[in-house]
């Protein structure tokens, strides 16, 4: 074999990688365009409140019940009752409305309180924030390597 002939192999395998390379780089692209368009939540999930929570940030989400008043879910309140939310409806596909149904402790302040069993309407961002807090979606708590719950990976040690 000459140098012409290894030039030309190897002029040729770089093409080839580079192909590979932006195959696999728009296939990537694509996969995440397409995810980004979808919810996170699909109706059935389950957010469970069902263990202690390391580290939570103080945040109330406001929901409106189904007769139409305000209520708050309190997250530190929620984490340490325990109960669930259960994803029922996409309520409004356009403005990421969903219904869930609360079952569980008493979700803030009496006067703000969604009380034991609700139904409740919350925009996407909250229903996120809410799944974060119970580390995710699920009745498990979801871990981080090495075991490190979720809600407490970059809390003080």
């Amino acid at each position: 074999m000459n140098s012409d002939q290894n030039t030309d192999s190897t002029i040729v395998m770089i093409v080839a990688g580079c192909a590979v390379a932006a195959v696999m780089a728009i296939s990537a692209a694509m996969a995440a365009v397409r995810q980004a368009d979808e919810p996170l939540a699909r109706i059935g999930d389950i957010i469970a409140y069902n263990r202690a929570v390391d580290i939570l940030p103080p945040h109330e989400v406001v929901a409106t019940t189904a007769a139409g008043t305000h209520c708050v879910l309190d997250l530190p309140t929620i984490a340490g009752k325990g109960g669930s939310l259960v994803v029922e409806a996409l309520a409004d596909a356009q403005s990421r409305l969903y219904r869930l149904h609360w079952a569980g402790g008493h979700t803030a302040a009496p006067t703000e309180d969604c009380g034991a069993v609700a139904d409740l309407l919350v925009h996407e961002g909250e229903l996120n924030i809410l799944a974060s807090a119970a580390g995710g979606y699920g009745v498990d708590r979801k871990t981080l390597a090495l075991g490190t719950p979720v809600n407490s990976a970059f809390g003080p040690n």
